[in-house]
């Protein structure tokens, strides 16, 4: 919405108002025809304005919304953020683990290090369901291949580190 727009829209009503005023001093049918056809335009110049603040007004609402939405997700991120932790779960591979969950194995989940520093939420899944050795992101497709558990080396499953 800028101010020409608005500014368009008032000198219009004003022109208006002036062709009104004036009809009590016409005297012929063509000056009444004239300035009916003058007040004619100046509502239409009026309704056009009107229409183009409007569609401005939408495009300013609209960029409000998407920004308040950002916002939001922002702020919904952050929570995330401070709600989890980053864990190394065998040498050299690290993920996000939450940190309620860092005592109980049940709510445990690991989240893709890659998406997350993208602001992704993405959970590795098994490759092979039932496989606690090989896992995957879906979001980015990294990999994650963890000792076997015939190796007797340790596993970090989130808050404690546990033998294979």
């Amino acid at each position: 919405m800028t101010l020409t727009e608005i500014t368009a829209a008032i000198q219009s009503i004003k022109t208006g108002i002036k062709i009104v005023r004036g009809f009590n001093e016409l005297k012929s049918e063509f000056e009444i025809k004239s300035a009916t056809s003058e007040l004619l335009n100046a509502i239409i110049d009026v309704q056009n304005n009107l229409l183009s603040i409007q569609s401005s007004y939408q495009v300013l609402l609209d960029s409000k919304n998407e920004i308040e939405k950002e916002l939001d997700n922002f702020k919904n991120w952050e929570t995330i953020k401070l709600n989890h932790n980053l864990k190394q779960v065998a040498p050299g591979v690290f993920v996000y683990v939450r940190k309620e969950s860092q005592e109980s194995y049940d709510n445990q989940y690991w989240l893709c290090a890659n998406c997350f520093s993208n602001q992704k939420f993405s959970i590795f899944q098994s490759r092979i369901p039932g496989n606690v050795e090989d896992f995957i992101c879906h979001s980015c497709k990294a990999k994650i291949s963890l000792p076997s558990k015939n190796n007797p080396s340790k596993i970090n499953r989130g808050g404690s580190w546990m033998s294979s």
